[in-house]
């Protein structure tokens, strides 16, 4: 599957719609295409390298992240939330090696490769 962009390509096809369609079918035609397009689904992806910020969000799961740190260190973490919601606890992420407690952006880790 291949994303497009449905509102420069409906604007394309538009422009051509006005330079070109003379005969009320080829309008009709023009008119019904551009009505898809603007009815087609939207698939919703996140964009690579998509940083979270932790004051928009935190993760939902206690699973591994790509964590960034205040001091720009990049690593691997588990989110491990404390407390509920409404305390005065703040969650932490747990590495291998270290606890960070200063994490300013977290993202998902990417799918590992498939083998053959």
């Amino acid at each position: 599957m291949r994303s497009i962009d449905a509102e420069l390509l409906a604007t394309n096809i538009a422009q051509i719609a006005k330079n070109c369609a003379r005969s009320d079918a080829q309008k009709a035609l023009i008119g019904r295409i551009l009505f898809m397009i603007e009815n087609m689904p939207t698939i919703e992806t996140e964009p690579v390298n998509s940083w979270i910020s932790v004051k928009d969000r935190l993760p939902d799961d206690k699973e591994r992240y790509l964590i960034c740190t205040e001091g720009g260190r990049i690593d691997i973490a588990y989110y491990q939330p404390t407390g509920d919601k409404f305390s005065d606890y703040e969650p932490f992420w747990q590495s291998s090696s270290c606890r960070f407690s200063f994490v300013t952006h977290w993202q998902p880790l990417p799918e590992p490769p498939k083998g053959e």
